[in-house]
């Protein structure tokens, strides 16, 4: 198996674009330490998405205020730049996974929508379509741009569906939680007022919530929040103030702090950007 990068660049995309694969191997006491918001892109103003998923060994990765290990079987989605870190801890023994990073539109916003849906980390059996593909991919020998753009277009259809039949029975606990949450956006509600609107305990939602998507349900809120907050300043004039009434957040100044943590730009330079844009639209 191949353990170097190999890097393919796609001049038929708009702007061009670039994807990199690879099977890398990481063993302590050598440094394997990344954070979401310390990395730059290619272009500032197109984010790059991430995905890696263990072979063996495991390592830890950070989402908002929940970390998790990633054994083998497992993996994540990420989006650079935000708020999320991966390592291999110095009591690991090692940390074998394939990993892959691109910044092609369709693809960051594709997979990005399905992170939101189901949360970052996957859940992928190792003789799963997406990564037995994944394998052919980093095989092939010919580094034919529309040849590798297909592959990689029919890679992200195999992996979203195999993450949608391992969450099937979830769909409309999530589908109702988001409706609910969407339905009292501009209220300041938490997880208690969700879990009563759902008629279970705290406990109960919280659990069956977190075994779903691996976040928690106040991170899912949150970013909700924040999601339908770049949505009207992509989308609206409105005052801050007006878009922070809007989506639950007690003021302005509470709205650009939650903004630049989670987007690591503020409201007013995002409005400024091309309408469209969002740079790192993630759940945690």
């Amino acid at each position: 198996m191949p353990v170097t990068a190999r890097a393919i660049y796609l001049p038929q995309v708009p702007g061009g674009s670039t994807f990199v694969l690879s099977a890398e191997e990481r063993i302590p006491p050598e440094r394997y330490d990344w954070d979401g918001l310390r990395r730059s892109t290619r272009h500032p103003d197109r984010p790059v998405l991430l995905f890696q998923y263990t072979l063996a060994g495991g390592g830890c990765f950070q989402q908002g205020e929940t970390t998790q290990w990633i054994d083998p079987g497992r993996g994540f989605i990420a989006l650079i730049p935000s708020a999320h870190r991966y390592w291999l801890p110095p009591d690991a023994q090692r940390w074998f996974f394939l990993w892959l990073t691109t910044d092609h539109p369709f693809l960051v916003e594709r997979l990005g929508r399905l992170a939101r849906r189901y949360g970052n980390i996957l859940q992928l059996a190792r003789t799963s379509p997406p990564i037995t593909f994944f394998l052919r991919m980093l095989e092939r020998t010919v580094a034919d741009p529309y040849g590798m753009e297909s592959d990689l277009l029919r890679w992200t259809l195999a992996l979203e569906q195999a993450v949608m039949e391992e969450n099937r029975g979830e769909d409309h606990f999530l589908s109702d939680v988001r409706s609910l949450i969407f339905h009292h956006l501009a209220e300041p509600f938490g997880v208690s007022e969700l879990a009563a609107w759902c008629r279970m305990s705290r406990t109960h939602f919280s659990h069956r919530f977190k075994q779903a998507t691996g976040m928690t349900p106040s991170g899912y809120i949150r970013e909700l929040r924040l999601e339908a907050a770049a949505e009207y300043l992509r989308e609206e004039r409105l005052p801050l103030k007006a878009i922070a009434a809007a989506t639950g957040f007690a003021d302005a100044t509470h709205l650009g702090k939650a903004f630049r943590r989670r987007f690591a730009i503020s409201p007013g330079e995002y409005r400024r950007q091309l309408p469209g844009t969002l740079p790192a639209p993630v759940p945690g």
